[in-house]
């Protein structure tokens, strides 16, 4: 090989890797370019995640304390038919105490009746017996 062939092909090399490192370059800067995106998408996409974090965390707060007010008022609520329930039955103890003490005095009632209705038929037979007498004393006496 001569020396212009040699050149020639050196040359030729030379403009081949020329060309190769020109395309690595663009590639490398469209490499940049495209992490570059890349990294502004991780950064928006880490943002939009905090703020969605801190939203789910407030709702989670708002959550709990609404929970936590439901179960106070269910407690309460819960509380107050107890007592209510006490009372019931408290009432109710009332009631049949009242009850028992009216069926006893309806049977001290019904016996005093009967009493006087024994009475009353002794008075009507001794009425009987002093109308039969003063029917005869007035026949006598005629």
């Amino acid at each position: 090989m001569t020396t212009d062939q040699t050149l020639n092909r050196i040359e030729q090399n030379l403009e081949i890797l020329t060309v190769h490192v020109g395309r690595l370059t663009e590639g490398l800067t469209e490499f940049r370019a495209d992490m570059a995106e890349i990294k502004d998408m991780i950064r928006q996409q880490f943002l939009a995640n905090r703020e969605f974090a801190e939203t789910v965390r407030r709702q989670g707060e708002q959550q709990t304390a609404a929970i936590d007010r439901l179960s106070d008022q269910i407690t309460r609520q819960g509380e107050q038919i107890a007592r209510q329930g006490e009372q019931i039955a408290r009432q109710g103890e009332q009631q049949e105490q009242a009850s028992i003490l009216f069926r006893q005095d309806l049977a001290e009632i019904k016996a005093m009746i009967r009493e006087n209705a024994d009475i009353t038929r002794q008075q009507s037979d001794v009425v009987s017996r002093l109308t039969g007498i003063v029917e005869q004393l007035i026949q006598n006496r005629n």
